[in-house]
């Protein structure tokens, strides 16, 4: 691989990673906590278009869970949860229905940061008298917590992360992004 393409890859990496910072810190009031849409998470599909920016987006969630003033067992396993996710969503960009596979690209997405973040929340930040309660109330509370994560999950893939995949096919800036050149219409098959 050249040099040009590397530092490419590296920059849009980059940008990615500081786009999810800015916006999870932008929109702090709902990126955080049980009921949460995360707008950055739309980029989580990114890895369909761009297989690199898995890097990009594990390293932006760290820091936005970081600077967001998460405890130490949120930062690391909602940074992993994150990071598994973006790894299949790469995988999947290989398929060849590349239209289906956008609708289909959030589902990691959903169940992992939905079961994962969810068990996070529900035991690193249990609320007062979580502890007195029965077993299966902890339960029932940390499935809740489960759901409306995947919830928020759901809405910011499907209604922000799918049109932004679409888009940046449709309009050629995928390949821009990625070459430096915008594909002749005629070649785009997206």
């Amino acid at each position: 691989m050249n040099r040009k393409i590397i530092l490419r890859k590296i920059a849009v990496s980059g940008v990615i990673a500081a786009l999810y910072v800015a916006l999870t810190l932008a929109f702090q009031p709902i990126s955080f906590y049980a009921v949460q849409f995360r707008i950055s998470e739309a980029l989580m599909l990114l890895p369909l278009l761009f297989p690199e920016s898995w890097i990009g987006l594990t390293v932006g969630c760290l820091l936005a869970n970081l600077f967001g003033g998460g405890v130490p067992l949120d930062i690391i396993f909602g940074t992993l949860a994150s990071m598994l996710a973006v790894l299949i969503v790469a995988q999947m960009g290989k398929a060849s229905d590349k239209k289906i596979v956008k609708f289909l690209s959030p589902l990691p997405v959903i169940v992992l940061n939905g079961v994962i973040v969810g068990v996070v929340i529900t035991f690193c930040y249990p609320g007062e008298g979580f502890f007195e309660l029965s077993e299966a109330a902890q339960i029932g509370t940390m499935f809740l917590n489960m759901l409306t994560v995947a919830i928020g999950e759901t809405v910011v893939c499907y209604v922000l992360g799918v049109p932004l995949l679409f888009a940046l096919s449709k309009t050629g800036l995928a390949d821009l992004i990625s070459t430096g050149k915008k594909k002749d219409e005629n070649e785009k098959n997206n």
